[in-house]
């Protein structure tokens, strides 16, 4: 699956043992709604976005993943995720690095 997006903010680099992952945020543009996206990228790939800065148009190619998950209440979901396995830059707007996404542990206002 290829999509094609603005960068919009990159999560620091998070290492569980051997294993390492990032998020970015990028905005799929769109005439009325823009829609902004999660993307995931795993252990040598978490490093794609060193030197894009914010703003820059970006085609992602991607899996989709999904799992599922029983919660102790016994309702099962499913959670789908994006996982960016490689990266075009096609223009490069802007200069700057993006910025870092909120700490998961802070409080959010909603």
């Amino acid at each position: 699956m290829e999509i094609v997006a603005k960068l919009k903010a990159l999560q620091p680099v998070v290492e569980k043992g051997s294993f390492k992952s990032r998020k970015v945020w990028a905005v799929v543009p769109d005439e009325k709604y823009p829609q902004t996206l999660e993307f995931e990228l795993h252990q040598d790939k978490v490093d794609l976005f060193e030197n894009v800065g914010i703003d820059s148009e970006v085609k992602f190619y991607l899996n989709l993943r999904g799992r599922e998950w029983t919660g102790t209440d016994g309702v099962t979901k499913v959670f789908n995720s994006f996982v960016c396995w490689k990266v075009d830059i096609l223009s490069t707007q802007g200069t700057a690095p993006a910025p870092a996404l909120p700490d998961a542990n802070e409080v959010l206002p909603f």
